[in-house]
């Protein structure tokens, strides 16, 4: 996949923004989707590398009270992947689409 031009990565923020609200909130096992998706409105509105992301989004220890979940990690990921070029997998706003409550 080629690198989203500046219009596309503004289209999907959008797209992205309009269907939060839509996305059921937890997953089964307590994962915020909100948080995921607003992880990855950051990471395209700040053009993150994925290098960026890992400094941006520190995995959680058990022990710890700092850092993010699994699933924010993740997603912020698929973002800076989407947005290098580096991804077949489609837009984040993609992955959301099954969670939509209807």
């Amino acid at each position: 996949m080629k690198r989203p031009t500046a219009k596309k990565i503004k289209e999907e923020i959008e797209k992205l923004e309009t269907m939060k609200p839509t996305v059921r909130v937890r997953s089964v096992f307590g994962d915020n989707h909100h948080e995921a998706i607003d992880a990855q409105i950051e990471v395209l509105t700040e053009n993150m590398s994925e290098e960026e992301v890992i400094q941006k989004f520190p995995s959680i220890e058990e022990d710890e009270e700092d850092g993010f979940k699994q699933n924010i990690i993740d997603a912020a990921m698929e973002a800076a992947l989407w947005l290098s070029g580096e991804t077949e997998a489609g837009s984040p706003s993609d992955g959301w689409k099954e969670l939509v409550i209807k």
